[in-house]
């Protein structure tokens, strides 16, 4: 399993598009790697706090529908 770290320097928890931004990069590294990324990670560096991000179908559909209503406009 492929693993992605995303260093953030806000408070844990303070925004919801963190998790957004970690699958949009999954996707991209498994398009890069043709391997697939199931698990990311936030790394807070203000707490020094890891929390997991799993990549889900449910994330990556948002992520998805994210990523083509930002390119269309």
């Amino acid at each position: 399993m492929q693993a992605l770290h995303r260093i953030q320097t806000r408070s844990q928890g303070e925004y919801d598009n963190n998790e957004l931004q970690v699958c949009a990069q999954a996707l991209c590294l498994e398009e890069m790697l043709g391997k697939p990324i199931t698990l990311g990670y936030l790394y807070y560096a203000q707490s020094h706090q890891r929390q997991p991000v799993e990549i889900s179908t449910e994330l990556r559909e948002s992520a998805t529908a994210t990523i083509v209503s930002v390119t269309i406009s």
